[in-house]
């Protein structure tokens, strides 16, 4: 179903952002995308040693392999 779908999506997302933080990543900026009203239009930059990171709903699935390669 879709919430499902959602519900693991947005888990996925929240055990990215942790990820980032755990690793000494900070925010530096969060980001509304116009006209887009969606879910991929709302995102938070995390940066870390020169190295950035657009995290959404979206790449959320990939955060993990983009932490663990920037080591």
């Amino acid at each position: 179903m879709i919430t499902d779908t959602l519900k693991n999506e947005l888990r996925i997302l929240a055990e990215a952002q942790e990820a980032f933080e755990l690793n000494g990543w900070k925010r530096v900026d969060a980001i509304q995308k116009d006209p887009q009203s969606n879910s991929t239009a709302y995102g938070t930059v995390y940066e870390k040693g020169g190295r950035r990171f657009y995290l959404n709903i979206k790449s959320a699935d990939k955060a993990r392999g983009f932490i663990d390669k920037s080591f």
